[in-house]
């Protein structure tokens, strides 16, 4: 009694030798002609970070950013020469 199994392996083998048997384009397939359309597809977007806008009418609102900033841009000045590899805080 023969399985599934064995089966599925008959099949595998089956399309193996066709695979074999046919070898590159027939003469027929090589004359015929083939139609392409090349055409842009959409774009995707795989990361979006939206930006921060801090209006300046709330004022404790506006000095609290502005003072992140300033924070972040003495940060990165510090960072310039990093590459030094000299052990100290950030």
């Amino acid at each position: 009694m023969e399985t599934s199994e064995d089966e599925e392996a008959k099949r595998k083998e089956a399309e193996k030798a066709a695979k074999k048997a046919k070898k590159g384009l027939s003469e027929q397939e090589k004359d015929c002609e083939v139609a392409f359309t090349l055409q842009e597809t959409d774009t995707q977007t795989l990361l979006l970070i939206p930006g921060v806008y801090v209006g300046g009418d709330k004022e404790e609102e506006f000095a609290a950013t502005e003072k992140a900033n300033k924070a972040y841009q003495a940060l990165q000045e510090k960072k310039i020469s990093s590459d030094t590899y000299i052990d100290r805080g950030s």
